[in-house]
């Protein structure tokens, strides 16, 4: 395949995703239909499915990049600190969301109809989604740093750290998108919950700096009312 030929191919892909995303924000996941999809982006029907493929195909390709676009601004390579990295993970993770509120509510209320978007049906790590995936591997990175430097002490891989952590920004995104929580709230329990996972595996030193970080971002219990 020439390369003129591939950079069209890939045009006309990212203006089907591009005429998605109009959709979905203006009408939500259930507007989004493929023939109305192929009308929208000026392709037939064939040409969106040769290209993508079908509307949870779409959708999946469309979290990926909503992933990949975390990734693109975490910037390791100028941080020391793992713990840094962990923390960058959940501020441009934060950031990313709120430059798009709509859109990313819309699509996290979809996802959890689609098979196979973030976690696919099975009970081991291997069957995540590729955006499940690469977030994980985002947390991983950060965990791998901090066992090469003493503060983790690899009783726990790096992999299954990183996939707890995941768990972990997948609850309160969630509950956001449902309308439960605040974004600062979001944030305070994915910070908290990525403090808590280091911990159960850090050196003592390390230990004492996150649980004194988790303990910072405790919700204090109102004082009892007396009856």
């Amino acid at each position: 395949m020439s390369e003129t030929r591939t950079r069209n191919m890939e045009k006309r892909r990212q203006r089907i995703l591009d005429a998605a995303r109009a959709i979905i924000i203006g009408q939500g996941i259930d507007g989004l239909t493929t023939r109305g999809l192929a009308k929208a982006a000026g392709v037939t029907a064939p040409t969106l499915y040769n290209l993508i493929g079908g509307k949870e195909e779409i959708l999946r390709t469309m979290i990926s990049q909503g992933v990949e676009k975390v990734w693109a601004r975490l910037n390791f390579e100028t941080l020391e600190s793992p713990l840094d990295m962990a923390e960058r993970i959940i501020e441009q993770a934060a950031q990313v969301v709120d430059d798009d509120a709509d859109y990313f509510r819309a699509m996290i209320l979809g996802a959890d109809r689609i098979i196979g978007s973030y976690t696919a049906q099975g009970d081991l790590v291997s069957t995540a989604s590729v955006a499940g995936q690469r977030s994980i591997e985002m947390a991983a990175t950060a965990c791998a740093a901090a066992i090469s430097q003493g503060l983790l002490r690899g009783n726990l891989s790096a992999a299954e750290l990183g996939q707890q952590m995941f768990i972990c920004y997948r609850g309160p995104v969630r509950d956001w998108a449902y309308g439960l929580i605040s974004r600062e709230e979001t944030k305070r329990r994915t910070m908290r919950g990525f403090y808590l996972v280091m911990a159960a595996d850090a050196s003592p030193d390390f230990r004492d700096v996150l649980v004194e970080k988790a303990k910072s971002l405790e919700v204090k219990s109102p004082a009892r009312i007396a009856a």
